[in-house]
């Protein structure tokens, strides 16, 4: 899932991953930086319906943040893209309290 979404994944092929076993595991999972797949999928401004099939895997990744504090919403914030941070603030409030 890493590698889909450095690629910009679309939602075709993120639903085509999310229909196997282990979906929700996968976007978990944290690469030597401390990133999940949703960290780099907001920053490479994927689009917000793939931001939301990794959501729907498992709500909780939107507050993980990587070994330099940095949560998706940062990403996303930093890279400007506006959706995707539409996405994070709706869907989870507690993006929001994080410095």
């Amino acid at each position: 899932v890493h590698c889909c979404c450095l690629n910009g994944a679309d939602k075709t092929i993120l639903q085509l991953l999310a229909s196997q076993v282990g979906f929700a595991e996968s976007i978990t999972e944290v690469d030597s930086f401390g990133r999940t797949p949703l960290h780099y999928a907001c920053e490479w401004n994927v689009t917000a319906d793939v931001v939301h099939i990794m959501i729907e895997g498992n709500p909780e990744i939107v507050q993980v943040e990587d070994e330099f504090g940095m949560t998706p919403l940062h990403l996303a914030a930093a890279k400007q893209c506006t959706t995707v941070v539409d996405v994070l603030c709706y869907v989870n409030s507690f993006a929001l309290k994080v410095k």
